[in-house]
This record gives structure tokens, sequence and C-alpha cells, in this order.
């Protein structure tokens, strides 16, 4: 058990269950996340059962998620049909809520407190923020969270609307002697966010009676510093904070950490599913019970016990190494053994592991390994049978270059350089007949984190139909000649990079944006009904609906007050 307090803290034998409010703390949970999958498909919808589960069987008053409960903020009907079952399978009954919401809700969320609404028979409340991967997007900013509140099934709070000045007000939950304010901060682009820091344009609105209230603050962004990406530092978080409950961030730091600073406590839940095969996520998943009585609170962690085993090591081969790949192939069967260490007994775990090998290639030459072909004779023996091996080489360059050791592949610091690093270098190194004049880095690195984490598969198309669309409207405005199209086109790059391409970025955001620009390439191409050189598109493939992310709005109606004492107590 750990125990983290803002005063004295609770000791065991004196917590007052009439005066505690057990808050559950999870994060990024993932649903849907390789739901084609047939082996690894269903593991975020197991464990996200086993944490209701045994946020019911403890009883506790209330579930507080981190952001991320979905994999994209359009889920498939199968991922949102299992979340509302699972939700209402574990959230509806007669068991009393002794909690209750004093301040005014419409001041954070769209819809009334679930378990205040007399039509609806709550006996576990869920409240969640938004994540950058189920954030909402489109001109009605309709994120799966707004579906799911809408059900009754949880309450989303936290949506930031104004994205020029945030305005946070909080939940303030009471039980009995025992008060919480929770500020929900919603994902905003941590370049935005940090520069809104800067500039004094988040504000917090603590209540006027502040005293015997502890705080809390639920957000989703960077927390560590990676390449040139921007990260929320916690010194920029107000001290008048108890606690920070920190999602995003997928390696489980669950045991709060002090910022002697700011004299709050971080918790980093970490994802309860492994989304991508590195160190941080092989590390032993968990959730926790956050008690808060009165003035102090303490942390309650437990293993998850339906994860799917993941075994994550290096492997170095030597310049004087022989029969490396049988040595490879001895490492990776012990690790299948020591994989089976972390089954727990849960008929529900998976019981095939996840096994990740980074070899780090000291010889000169490549090594003769295909992991394609390596990873099919484990195929019934792990789950991730194509990526079992990742290989790296070492690369000797000249000392004059000023780089050392390099490799290529992946190794830490190639996992911590982000998007925008490598953009940056390609453009800076490109020699000049290879340079990109009609694209930005900018607006590339957006185009690609779209494609990457919200699996936007028709955003490249859409942005080369949106700059033809831009450049030739700029074009026919100032008249260029055919000598001259190469310096305005630079002018025209200059005047979009010192704007910030807000335009572009609204353009990404825009849930049309992929019918608008298909009609804008037909009027270029003169294609139309009553064109006669109708060209045939009937062997083209329709581009899928646009994902992504806008500002967030929205407040609605404020329900009634008070606790439902429906049921067994």
């Amino acid at each position: 058990m750990e125990s983290q307090n803002t005063g004295e803290g609770i000791k065991e034998e004196e917590e007052d269950p009439k005066n505690t409010i057990n808050i559950l703390i999870a994060t990024d949970i993932h649903l849907g996340y390789l739901e084609t999958d047939r082996e690894r498909g269903n593991d975020s919808f197991v464990t996200f059962e086993e944490i209701l589960e045994y946020a019911r069987d403890q009883e506790v008053d209330m579930v507080l998620l981190g952001g991320d409960l979905f994999h994209i903020n359009k889920p498939s009907p199968t991922t949102l049909k299992k979340c509302l079952e699972t939700l209402r399978k574990y959230c509806i009954g007669d068991n009393s809520v002794y909690i209750d919401v004093i301040s005014d809700p419409r001041l954070v969320m769209n819809n009334n407190i679930n378990f205040l609404d007399p039509n609806l028979n709550i006996a576990l409340p869920v409240f969640t923020i938004n994540g950058n991967h189920d954030d909402p997007s489109g001109p009605e900013l309709v994120a799966a969270l707004d579906i799911v509140s809408n059900s009754g099934l949880v309450n989303y709070f936290g949506k930031c609307t104004n994205l020029n000045e945030i305005t946070l007000h909080p939940l303030i939950i009471q039980k009995n002697e025992t008060k919480v304010a929770i500020f929900g901060l919603g994902y905003v682009k941590d370049e935005r966010l940090v520069s809104m820091i800067k500039n004094n344009k988040v504000k917090y609105m603590k209540p006027k009676d502040d005293k015997d209230i502890l705080y809390i603050l639920v957000l989703h962004q960077n927390r560590p510093e990676r390449g040139t990406a921007k990260n929320i530092a916690e010194d920029s978080i107000p001290s008048f904070f108890n606690f920070i409950l920190w999602g995003h961030e997928h390696e489980c730091r669950i045991k709060p950490e002090y910022n002697t600073k700011q004299g709050f406590y971080v918790c980093q839940p970490g994802s309860p599913v492994a989304t991508s095969l590195c160190a941080g996520e092989a590390v032993q998943k968990k959730l926790a019970i956050l008690k808060c009585a009165k003035m102090d609170i303490k942390l309650e962690p437990r293993n998850l016990e339906t994860v799917r085993p993941f075994v994550f090591e290096n492997y170095t081969v030597e310049t004087d190494a022989e029969q490396e790949e049988e040595e490879i192939a001895h490492t990776v069967d012990r690790m299948i053994e020591d994989s089976k260490q972390q089954l727990t007994g849960n008929p529900r775990q998976p019981k095939l592991p996840l096994i990740r090998l980074r070899v780090e290639n000291c010889k000169k030459d490549a090594l003769k390994i295909n992991p394609i072909v390596f990873g099919q004779k484990y195929e019934n023996k792990v789950a991730n049978s194509n990526e079992i091996l990742l290989i790296k080489n070492r690369i000797n360059r000249n000392t004059n270059t000023g780089v050392k050791g390099e490799f290529d592949g992946e190794d830490q610091n190639y996992i911590d350089t982000c998007v925008e690093d490598l953009l940056k270098s390609f453009y800076d190194q490109a020699p000049e007949d290879r340079q990109l004049q009609s694209f930005l880095p900018s607006e590339l690195n957006e185009s690609v984190k779209r494609f990457i984490n919200q699996e936007d598969r028709s955003v490249f198309g859409d942005i080369i139909n949106y700059k033809m669309e831009s450049i030739m409207k700029h074009f026919e405005e100032t008249n260029v000649k055919e000598e001259d199209i190469d310096l305005e086109l630079t002018k025209f790059q200059t005047t979009i990079a010192e704007t910030h391409g807000e335009e572009f970025k609204s353009f990404l955001t825009d849930a049309n944006r992929t019918q608008a620009t298909n009609r804008t390439l037909g009027t270029m191409l003169n294609i139309g009904s009553d064109s006669e050189d109708e060209m045939d598109l009937s062997s083209v493939e329709a581009p899928r609906p646009a994902r992504g992310r806008g500002s967030r709005g929205g407040r609605g109606s404020r329900g009634p007050r008070g606790s439902r004492a429906r049921g067994k107590k």
C-alpha cells in the first residue's frame, strides 16, 4: 500500500468511511485498439471490464479517467457497442451514490450529472476528460464521448471550447465533511497550451469559500520533453492543487511523485493496454483508489490481472559474434518462458505474450535475419510474431561529422525524437531539387500526426488538394507570371509560416474537408456531368471519412442536486 498525504495523513485505523471519498483512477484505456486483430483485438475491452468490476466490488464513490477512453475519436460501431455494454453492466444498478455535486455542472459539461438524474439508475458514476485520441472534431465538435455522455453512462467534462483563452471551473464533489474540487482540462495541442500558460490565458476559477477543499487537476498532455515537441512543465501548474492525475503518458508511474516546488503530488497511472512495443509499456500495469478524507489523501494501487504479458529486452550482437541467429532464438525462447511469470491466474487474461527483442548489431555487415521469417515459427507462441525483433545496425561515421556510434533503426533517442525533428531534419538536409516547396514542415507534421494518432487515412490526399486550391487561388489573385512562379510560391509559403498556418489547422479539423477537397479537385480538373471530356472515376476508391480535432465546445443545462438513497446501504 502506498500512502501519500497532504498533511498528517490518514491512519488506517482512523479512516472514517462516512467522510472518505473513494475515487478509482485510471487513464488511456484506448478501447478499440487493434480491434480487427483476432488475437489482441479484445485486450482493451477485457481490461476495461476489470477496472469497472474492481470499482464496483470495492464500492468506490466514483471512477475518474484521464482521457483516451477510445483509441480514435470516431470508433467503429463494434467498439462503441462493447463500450456501452460494459458501462451499462457495471454503472447501472440499485446501489446508493453517497456523493453530491455542489457546483454548477453547466460550467464544465454539456449534460447533467448522471447520478443526479431521476430518470437514470446510476450506481457507479464515471467521470472522464477527453484525450488526444478521442477529442471532438467537426463543425459541431462531437466526439464518441459525447455519444456515451448523452446515453447517461459517463460524465464527460473538461471540454475546451475557446482556444484563445481557457477558463476552468471545478466540479465540487462533497461527501459529508469532505469536499474535492476536480478541475478537468481536456487535451489541447501542447504548443498552444504552453503559449497560453505563458501568456496567462489559462485561468482556474477557485470557489470563493475555498476552505477545507482538496484540489485535483486531471489533464492529458505531454509530461517529459521529447525533442522539439512542447511539454507541460509541472512548475507551470498552480501550487494550490493537492493532486495531479496525469493522462497521455503510457508508462505506469502510479506511485505519486511529490513536486517540492509546487507542493503537490503527480500520479501517472499509465495505459492498461500496450499500444506500442517499447520499454515503458512493459512496466507492470496498475490502477489505484484515491482516498480523500477532509484534507488528507492516500493512494492504494493494485496490479491489473487481465493485462497481456509483455517482456521487453535488449540484445547486443558483438563484432566477433557467431551463430547470432541461433543465440537470438534462444533469447526469445527464454523471454517466452519468463512471460509465464506474469500470468495471474485470472481466466480472462490473454495467455499469448507480447515479446519484443531490440537487437543492436555491432558488426560491419547487416544481420542476415528477416524479422518476418524469424517470427513465423513463433506464430502460435506469441501475440506479435511479426514484430518480435527490432534490429538496428551501428553506424561508425567519420569523426569529422561529430557523430559517433549512431544507430539506424530504433534506439531510445530515436523513440524520443518526435515527428517535428524528423521533418525538420529532412528540410534542413535535403538537396534543393528534393525540397518540398509547396508544403511547410508544420503542415506535414500535423498531417503525419493525424495519420498515425487518429488513423486519418484521407489526410494526405486532402492536403494535396487543399494546397493545390490555395496556391492556384493565390496565383490568380496576384496575376503571377510564369517566370515568377517560384519566387511567388516562396513568398506565399513565408506568409503562411508567419501566421502559424491557422487556416490549415482549421481545414484539418473540418469534418467535411474530404468532400470539399473532392469538389475542389473536380472543379480544377474540369470534371462534371456536363463536361464533354467526362472522366470515369468509378474505379477510384472513395476517400474515407476524415477524423480530426478542432476546438472544443459546449455547456448544457444544470441538473438537480442531491444524493439518491435507492437500494441497499
